[in-house]
């Protein structure tokens, strides 16, 4: 069994979620908490993390996700090894708060593997703007789409 397909991460973690309440602070320090799949290999607990980003309880379930590839942004081989699964979150985000933390990881990708930019790499996956509307602040975060044009970080 992969480890992501075993639901008692899930309960695990959103039971760690739910007896607690407060403010960004507060999580990012309750992200520090011990789950048993800690002593997993990288790969293992980033297929835990992707499965509860892709589904989350509440908006705070993808925080930490997003909190554990924080944990690892001095790692380059963690990096590389999981831009292949976090390219494609970027599909799930609909709010600053998200699109910022996940532009911070992407960007830092980036900086150490410029070629992840390229039509060729990950079935052509790109960097670009995040958000349609007219207002020029929705066009500020970095998100992946599949074979767009060109390859702005961010283009206004």
């Amino acid at each position: 069994m992969k480890p992501a397909d075993d639901t008692s991460y899930f309960d695990e973690v959103n039971t760690h979620l739910s007896s607690f309440s407060g403010n960004i602070p507060t999580h990012r320090s309750e992200s520090e908490r011990k789950y048993s799949f800690n002593a997993l290999a990288f790969g293992e607990q980033l297929a835990i993390w992707n499965a509860l980003w892709l589904n989350p309880i509440n908006w705070y379930t993808r925080l930490h996700a997003y909190f554990f590839l924080e944990r690892h942004i001095k790692n380059p081989e963690h990096l590389k090894a999981m831009w292949p699964t976090i390219v494609n979150w970027q599909n799930q985000i609909d709010d600053w708060p998200l699109c910022d933390s996940l532009s911070k990881i992407y960007t830092r990708i980036l900086e150490i593997d410029p070629k992840r930019c390229t039509p060729n790499y990950n079935n052509g996956m790109r960097i670009k703007t995040f958000g349609k509307g007219g207002n020029r602040w929705y066009h500020c975060c970095i998100t992946a789409v599949p074979k767009n044009n060109s390859c702005p970080l961010v283009r206004l």
